[in-house]
Protein backbone atom coordinates (compact mmCIF):
# COMPACT_ATOMS: atom_id res chain seq x y z
CA UNK A 1 0.00 0.00 0.00
CA UNK A 2 1.38 3.42 -0.91
CA UNK A 3 2.22 5.92 1.79
CA UNK A 4 -0.33 8.35 0.34
CA UNK A 5 -3.14 5.81 0.45
CA UNK A 6 -2.24 4.74 3.98
CA UNK A 7 -2.23 8.33 5.19
CA UNK A 8 -5.66 8.82 3.64
CA UNK A 9 -6.93 5.63 5.27
CA UNK A 10 -5.67 6.46 8.73
CA UNK A 11 -7.09 9.96 8.40
CA UNK A 12 -10.48 8.31 7.83
CA UNK A 13 -10.02 6.25 11.00
CA UNK A 14 -9.13 9.32 13.03
CA UNK A 15 -11.97 11.41 11.64
CA UNK A 16 -14.42 8.59 12.37
CA UNK A 17 -13.44 8.54 16.04
CA UNK A 18 -13.47 12.28 16.51
CA UNK A 19 -16.82 12.89 14.80
CA UNK A 20 -19.05 10.02 15.81
CA UNK A 21 -17.35 7.80 18.40
CA UNK A 22 -16.18 5.40 15.72
CA UNK A 23 -19.35 4.79 13.71
CA UNK A 24 -17.67 2.89 10.90
CA UNK A 25 -18.10 0.36 8.10
CA UNK A 26 -14.71 -1.29 8.41
CA UNK A 27 -13.99 -4.83 7.33
CA UNK A 28 -11.57 -7.16 9.01
CA UNK A 29 -10.35 -10.64 8.15
CA UNK A 30 -8.59 -13.13 10.39
CA UNK A 31 -7.23 -16.19 8.58
CA UNK A 32 -7.27 -19.36 10.67
CA UNK A 33 -3.91 -20.47 11.98
CA UNK A 34 -2.18 -17.17 11.29
CA UNK A 35 1.28 -17.05 12.88
CA UNK A 36 3.25 -14.18 14.33
CA UNK A 37 5.61 -14.27 11.34
CA UNK A 38 2.65 -13.67 9.03
CA UNK A 39 1.55 -10.44 10.67
CA UNK A 40 0.52 -7.97 8.03
CA UNK A 41 0.69 -10.52 5.20
CA UNK A 42 -2.94 -11.64 5.28
CA UNK A 43 -4.74 -9.48 7.79
CA UNK A 44 -6.12 -5.99 7.34
CA UNK A 45 -8.53 -3.45 8.75
CA UNK A 46 -10.35 -1.58 5.98
CA UNK A 47 -7.58 -2.61 3.63
CA UNK A 48 -4.82 -1.36 5.94
CA UNK A 49 -2.34 -4.18 6.71
CA UNK A 50 -1.62 -4.92 10.35
CA UNK A 51 2.02 -4.14 9.60
CA UNK A 52 1.27 -0.57 8.43
CA UNK A 53 1.28 1.13 11.88
CA UNK A 54 4.43 -0.82 12.76
CA UNK A 55 6.12 0.36 9.58
CA UNK A 56 5.20 3.91 10.57
CA UNK A 57 6.94 3.41 13.92
CA UNK A 58 10.03 2.04 12.17
CA UNK A 59 10.14 5.03 9.81
CA UNK A 60 9.75 7.39 12.78
CA UNK A 61 12.69 5.72 14.53
CA UNK A 62 14.78 6.20 11.38
CA UNK A 63 13.79 9.89 11.45
CA UNK A 64 14.90 10.08 15.08
CA UNK A 65 18.29 8.61 14.24
CA UNK A 66 18.86 11.19 11.51
CA UNK A 67 17.49 14.09 13.58
CA UNK A 68 14.96 14.79 10.85
CA UNK A 69 12.79 17.92 11.05
CA UNK A 70 9.28 17.67 12.44
CA UNK A 71 6.37 17.22 9.99
CA UNK A 72 4.64 20.42 8.94
CA UNK A 73 1.26 19.02 10.06
CA UNK A 74 1.00 17.27 13.42
CA UNK A 75 -2.17 15.70 14.90
CA UNK A 76 -3.28 16.53 17.51
CA UNK A 77 -1.72 19.97 17.41
CA UNK A 78 1.23 20.62 19.67
CA UNK A 79 -0.85 23.24 21.47
CA UNK A 80 -3.67 20.82 22.30
CA UNK A 81 -1.90 17.46 22.54
CA UNK A 82 -1.32 17.57 26.30
CA UNK A 83 -5.07 17.69 26.96
CA UNK A 84 -6.21 15.50 24.07
CA UNK A 85 -7.07 12.27 25.82
CA UNK A 86 -9.88 9.78 25.23
CA UNK A 87 -13.08 11.24 26.72
CA UNK A 88 -16.01 8.82 27.03
CA UNK A 89 -18.31 11.32 28.70
CA UNK A 90 -21.22 9.65 30.50
CA UNK A 91 -20.01 6.25 29.24
CA UNK A 92 -17.29 6.47 31.92
CA UNK A 93 -18.00 6.43 35.63
CA UNK A 94 -15.63 9.36 36.13
CA UNK A 95 -16.00 11.91 37.59
CA UNK A 96 -19.59 10.96 38.45
CA UNK A 97 -21.00 7.46 38.80
CA UNK A 98 -23.65 7.54 36.09
CA UNK A 99 -24.39 3.82 35.91
CA UNK A 100 -24.66 4.26 32.15
CA UNK A 101 -23.51 1.26 30.11
CA UNK A 102 -22.67 2.13 26.49
CA UNK A 103 -22.19 -0.16 23.52
CA UNK A 104 -19.43 1.40 21.42
CA UNK A 105 -19.18 -1.58 19.10
CA UNK A 106 -21.63 -3.28 16.77
CA UNK A 107 -25.17 -2.63 18.10
CA UNK A 108 -26.26 -6.05 16.81
CA UNK A 109 -23.06 -7.88 17.69
CA UNK A 110 -23.32 -11.56 18.51
CA UNK A 111 -20.41 -11.51 20.97
CA UNK A 112 -19.40 -9.13 23.73
CA UNK A 113 -16.09 -7.44 24.50
CA UNK A 114 -15.65 -5.52 27.76
CA UNK A 115 -12.78 -3.11 28.34
CA UNK A 116 -12.31 -2.71 32.08
CA UNK A 117 -10.08 -0.49 34.16
CA UNK A 118 -8.82 3.04 34.56
CA UNK A 119 -7.37 5.53 32.07
CA UNK A 120 -4.73 3.02 30.97
CA UNK A 121 -7.60 0.91 29.64
CA UNK A 122 -9.74 3.82 28.41
CA UNK A 123 -7.00 4.94 26.02
CA UNK A 124 -7.53 1.77 23.96
CA UNK A 125 -11.24 2.39 23.37
CA UNK A 126 -10.83 4.17 19.99
CA UNK A 127 -8.89 1.19 18.59
CA UNK A 128 -11.09 -1.43 20.26
CA UNK A 129 -14.25 0.28 19.01
CA UNK A 130 -13.01 0.12 15.43
CA UNK A 131 -12.09 -3.53 15.86
CA UNK A 132 -15.37 -4.47 17.56
CA UNK A 133 -17.45 -2.83 14.83
CA UNK A 134 -15.42 -4.58 12.16
CA UNK A 135 -15.68 -7.97 13.84
CA UNK A 136 -19.37 -7.69 14.71
CA UNK A 137 -18.83 -7.53 18.48
CA UNK A 138 -20.49 -5.37 21.08
CA UNK A 139 -18.02 -3.28 23.10
CA UNK A 140 -18.80 -2.05 26.60
CA UNK A 141 -16.35 0.18 28.49
CA UNK A 142 -16.75 -0.50 32.21
CA UNK A 143 -14.26 2.06 33.40
CA UNK A 144 -13.42 4.72 35.93
CA UNK A 145 -10.31 6.82 35.44
CA UNK A 146 -8.07 8.15 38.23
CA UNK A 147 -8.38 5.01 40.35
CA UNK A 148 -5.63 2.56 41.18
CA UNK A 149 -6.55 -1.11 40.87
CA UNK A 150 -5.58 -1.74 44.47
CA UNK A 151 -8.15 0.89 45.44
CA UNK A 152 -10.78 -0.77 43.25
CA UNK A 153 -10.37 -4.01 45.20
CA UNK A 154 -9.63 -2.23 48.51
CA UNK A 155 -6.48 -4.29 48.82
CA UNK A 156 -5.76 -5.29 52.43
CA UNK A 157 -8.80 -3.19 53.43
CA UNK A 158 -6.67 -0.05 53.55
CA UNK A 159 -9.37 2.33 52.32
CA UNK A 160 -12.89 3.01 53.45
CA UNK A 161 -15.35 0.63 51.73
CA UNK A 162 -17.31 3.73 50.73
CA UNK A 163 -14.49 5.26 48.70
CA UNK A 164 -15.66 6.04 45.17
CA UNK A 165 -13.19 3.68 43.48
CA UNK A 166 -14.34 0.67 45.51
CA UNK A 167 -17.99 1.59 44.98
CA UNK A 168 -17.33 1.70 41.25
CA UNK A 169 -15.68 -1.72 41.36
CA UNK A 170 -18.61 -3.28 43.20
CA UNK A 171 -20.92 -1.88 40.52
CA UNK A 172 -18.54 -3.01 37.78
CA UNK A 173 -18.44 -6.63 38.96
CA UNK A 174 -22.23 -6.82 38.99
CA UNK A 175 -22.47 -5.16 35.59
CA UNK A 176 -19.87 -7.43 33.99
CA UNK A 177 -21.65 -10.51 35.32
CA UNK A 178 -24.84 -9.28 33.67
CA UNK A 179 -23.08 -8.67 30.34
CA UNK A 180 -21.59 -12.21 30.17
CA UNK A 181 -18.57 -11.01 28.13
CA UNK A 182 -16.76 -13.35 25.78
CA UNK A 183 -13.57 -11.32 26.25
CA UNK A 184 -12.37 -8.78 28.83
CA UNK A 185 -9.45 -6.48 28.00
CA UNK A 186 -7.62 -4.60 30.76
CA UNK A 187 -4.65 -2.24 30.70
CA UNK A 188 -1.71 -2.06 33.09
CA UNK A 189 -0.04 0.84 34.86
CA UNK A 190 2.69 1.41 37.45
CA UNK A 191 1.85 4.70 39.12
CA UNK A 192 1.27 3.45 42.67
CA UNK A 193 3.31 1.31 45.11
CA UNK A 194 0.76 -1.49 45.31
CA UNK A 195 -0.05 -1.77 41.61
CA UNK A 196 1.34 -5.28 41.11
CA UNK A 197 -0.69 -6.83 43.93
CA UNK A 198 -3.75 -4.76 43.11
CA UNK A 199 -3.69 -5.57 39.40
CA UNK A 200 -3.17 -9.28 40.07
CA UNK A 201 -6.11 -9.36 42.49
CA UNK A 202 -8.42 -7.63 40.00
CA UNK A 203 -7.49 -10.10 37.26
CA UNK A 204 -8.09 -13.07 39.57
CA UNK A 205 -11.50 -11.73 40.57
CA UNK A 206 -12.70 -10.86 37.05
CA UNK A 207 -11.22 -13.84 35.20
CA UNK A 208 -14.11 -16.19 36.14
CA UNK A 209 -16.62 -13.74 34.61
CA UNK A 210 -15.44 -14.23 31.03
CA UNK A 211 -14.39 -16.88 28.56
CA UNK A 212 -11.12 -15.09 27.86
CA UNK A 213 -9.17 -12.34 29.62
CA UNK A 214 -6.46 -10.24 27.93
CA UNK A 215 -4.03 -8.14 29.98
CA UNK A 216 -2.16 -5.39 28.13
CA UNK A 217 1.20 -3.98 29.13
CA UNK A 218 1.54 -0.17 29.12
CA UNK A 219 3.17 2.69 27.26
CA UNK A 220 6.62 3.90 28.26
CA UNK A 221 6.73 6.61 30.91
CA UNK A 222 8.31 10.02 30.54
CA UNK A 223 7.37 13.63 30.00
CA UNK A 224 4.69 14.87 27.61
CA UNK A 225 5.97 14.91 23.99
CA UNK A 226 4.21 18.22 23.37
CA UNK A 227 6.47 20.01 25.85
CA UNK A 228 9.56 19.14 23.85
CA UNK A 229 7.88 19.56 20.45
CA UNK A 230 6.96 23.15 21.34
CA UNK A 231 10.60 24.14 21.85
CA UNK A 232 12.39 26.20 19.25
CA UNK A 233 14.49 24.00 16.98
CA UNK A 234 12.82 20.75 18.06
CA UNK A 235 13.44 17.76 15.79
CA UNK A 236 12.48 14.12 15.67
CA UNK A 237 15.77 13.29 17.31
CA UNK A 238 15.64 15.86 20.11
CA UNK A 239 12.13 14.86 21.28
CA UNK A 240 12.28 11.07 21.21
CA UNK A 241 12.52 9.24 24.52
CA UNK A 242 14.40 6.01 25.30
CA UNK A 243 12.32 2.90 25.87
CA UNK A 244 14.31 1.86 28.92
CA UNK A 245 14.18 -1.59 30.47
CA UNK A 246 10.42 -2.03 30.05
CA UNK A 247 10.14 -3.44 33.57
CA UNK A 248 6.39 -2.84 33.49
CA UNK A 249 6.07 -5.28 30.61
CA UNK A 250 7.91 -7.91 32.66
CA UNK A 251 5.70 -7.35 35.72
CA UNK A 252 2.47 -7.37 33.69
CA UNK A 253 3.58 -10.53 31.90
CA UNK A 254 4.23 -12.15 35.29
CA UNK A 255 0.75 -11.16 36.47
CA UNK A 256 -0.77 -12.71 33.34
CA UNK A 257 1.21 -15.90 33.82
CA UNK A 258 0.33 -16.25 37.50
CA UNK A 259 -3.38 -15.67 36.83
CA UNK A 260 -3.39 -17.80 33.64
CA UNK A 261 -4.74 -15.15 31.27
CA UNK A 262 -3.64 -13.90 27.85
CA UNK A 263 -0.97 -11.22 27.73
CA UNK A 264 -0.11 -8.65 25.07
CA UNK A 265 2.97 -6.45 25.03
CA UNK A 266 1.80 -3.26 23.32
CA UNK A 267 5.16 -1.47 23.42
CA UNK A 268 6.02 -2.21 19.74
CA UNK A 269 3.07 0.00 18.78
CA UNK A 270 4.91 3.07 20.13
CA UNK A 271 8.60 2.13 20.36
CA UNK A 272 11.24 0.30 18.35
CA UNK A 273 14.95 -0.30 18.66
CA UNK A 274 14.77 1.06 22.24
CA UNK A 275 13.46 4.37 20.86
CA UNK A 276 10.02 5.95 21.32
CA UNK A 277 9.42 8.73 18.77
CA UNK A 278 7.47 11.85 19.75
CA UNK A 279 5.79 11.94 16.33
CA UNK A 280 4.77 8.87 14.32
CA UNK A 281 3.41 9.42 10.81
CA UNK A 282 2.36 12.92 11.74
CA UNK A 283 0.64 11.83 14.96
CA UNK A 284 1.65 12.54 18.55
CA UNK A 285 1.30 9.12 20.24
CA UNK A 286 0.77 10.22 23.83
CA UNK A 287 -0.83 13.21 25.49
CA UNK A 288 1.26 13.02 28.64
CA UNK A 289 3.68 10.58 30.25
CA UNK A 290 1.84 7.39 29.30
CA UNK A 291 -1.66 7.90 27.85
CA UNK A 292 -2.33 7.52 24.14
CA UNK A 293 -4.03 10.28 22.20
CA UNK A 294 -7.36 9.15 20.69
CA UNK A 295 -6.02 9.74 17.19
CA UNK A 296 -3.04 7.46 17.71
CA UNK A 297 -5.17 4.81 19.42
CA UNK A 298 -7.36 4.64 16.30
CA UNK A 299 -4.25 4.67 14.10
CA UNK A 300 -2.84 1.44 15.59
CA UNK A 301 -6.15 -0.44 15.29
CA UNK A 302 -5.02 -2.62 12.33
CA UNK A 303 -2.03 -3.97 14.28
CA UNK A 304 -4.00 -4.33 17.51
CA UNK A 305 -6.78 -6.20 15.71
CA UNK A 306 -4.46 -8.99 14.68
CA UNK A 307 -2.69 -9.02 18.03
CA UNK A 308 -5.76 -9.46 20.25
CA UNK A 309 -7.21 -12.01 17.82
CA UNK A 310 -10.80 -11.64 19.03
CA UNK A 311 -12.03 -14.76 17.28
CA UNK A 312 -9.22 -16.93 18.64
CA UNK A 313 -7.99 -18.28 21.93
CA UNK A 314 -4.61 -16.58 22.24
CA UNK A 315 -3.01 -13.24 21.50
CA UNK A 316 -0.61 -12.95 18.58
CA UNK A 317 2.70 -11.20 19.32
CA UNK A 318 3.16 -7.74 17.84
CA UNK A 319 6.23 -8.19 15.66
CA UNK A 320 8.18 -4.99 14.96
CA UNK A 321 9.26 -4.03 11.46
CA UNK A 322 13.00 -3.50 10.94
CA UNK A 323 14.07 0.13 11.03
CA UNK A 324 14.92 1.26 7.47
CA UNK A 325 18.59 1.77 6.56
CA UNK A 326 19.99 4.97 8.02
CA UNK A 327 21.44 7.21 5.31
CA UNK A 328 24.97 8.41 6.03
CA UNK A 329 25.17 12.06 7.05
CA UNK A 330 28.96 12.48 7.11
CA UNK A 331 31.81 11.83 4.63
CA UNK A 332 32.94 8.22 4.47
CA UNK A 333 30.06 6.88 6.56
CA UNK A 334 28.41 3.63 5.58
CA UNK A 335 24.71 2.78 5.60
CA UNK A 336 23.60 0.56 8.46
CA UNK A 337 20.37 -1.25 9.19
CA UNK A 338 18.93 -1.81 12.64
CA UNK A 339 17.04 -5.06 13.12
CA UNK A 340 14.66 -5.44 16.01
CA UNK A 341 14.05 -8.41 18.27
CA UNK A 342 10.72 -10.19 18.08
CA UNK A 343 8.42 -9.83 21.06
CA UNK A 344 6.62 -12.79 22.57
CA UNK A 345 3.29 -13.30 24.28
CA UNK A 346 2.10 -15.67 26.95
CA UNK A 347 -0.98 -17.60 25.81
CA UNK A 348 -3.77 -18.12 28.28
CA UNK A 349 -6.34 -20.87 28.59
CA UNK A 350 -9.16 -21.32 26.13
Amino acid sequence: MSSHRYQRRHAILIAGWASSLLVSVLTLSFPSGVSASAIGSHTSLDGIPASAPLLAVANAVAAVKTWAPLPTVIVPSIATASSDGVNLGACSQYPVMTGKVCNLGDPTGAKTLVVFGNSHSVMWVPALSLIAKAEGWKLYPIVREACAYETYANLYQVWSPENVCSRFYNWAETTIKRLHPDVIVMGSYDETPGWISGEAQIVRQLRPLTKRFILFSDDVGGSSPAVCLARTGATQGSCAKPEGTNSLEVQARNIAASTKVNFLNIRPLVCEDETCPAVIDGLIPTKDDSHLTPQFSAFVAPALALAINLGGRHTIPIVPVAVPPIKPTWPGATTTTTTLATTTSTPGPS
